[in-house]
């Protein structure tokens, strides 16, 4: 029920997450792309950004940015982010916590959290460090779980079998 613990578990499930999560990442992946607004001269910083997954999307599909920052507490899933990322002088990569951000105030001009934000142990916390962290004007884009149709069932059984924090509510 810790941050530890869910850091942990995402650690442990990193080698399989995306083949397990492949169809609902996807999807995710399309929607926020579609309501990503970029340009192309962007900051971007991606709280939770997993095994870069969503990035290599946006790479696949065109999107231009200046400089994405992947963050996420997870050494195993990160570990996968920068396989994929490492000759691409565009990425940073960064394992901090989203409700005490290390970043200035007004760096980024978007900032992403993607299927990660019932995670989160201090969710106003972390939207208060999103707030600071965006520069006046920017776009804070937040994805994550619902509770309706086959959400519910899926809820129900995550809580039963981890030890993961866990807040949809």
């Amino acid at each position: 029920m810790s941050d530890k613990a869910t850091k942990e578990s995402y650690s442990q499930q990193a080698a399989d997450y995306e083949r397990i999560w492949k169809r609902y990442l996807h999807h995710t992946h399309a929607v926020a792309l579609k309501n990503l607004n970029l340009h192309g001269d962007e900051a971007v910083l991606d709280v939770s950004a997993g095994t870069g997954l969503f990035q290599q999307y946006m790479v696949e599909h065109g999107v231009s940015f200046r400089k994405m920052i992947l963050n996420d507490l997870s050494e195993g899933m990160m570990e996968f982010a920068i396989e994929r990322f490492s000759e691409d002088s565009r990425f940073e990569f960064t394992h901090q916590d989203v409700a005490a951000l290390e970043f200035p105030n007004e760096a980024f001009d978007h900032v992403i959290s993607l299927n990660a934000f019932h995670n989160y142990k201090s969710q106003q916390e972390a939207v208060k460090e999103f707030s600071r962290v965006l520069k006046p004007g920017a776009e804070l884009l937040i994805l994550d779980w619902n509770h309706s149709g086959p959400f519910k069932l899926i809820n129900y059984i995550i809580d039963l079998f981890t030890s993961e924090f866990i807040k949809t509510k």
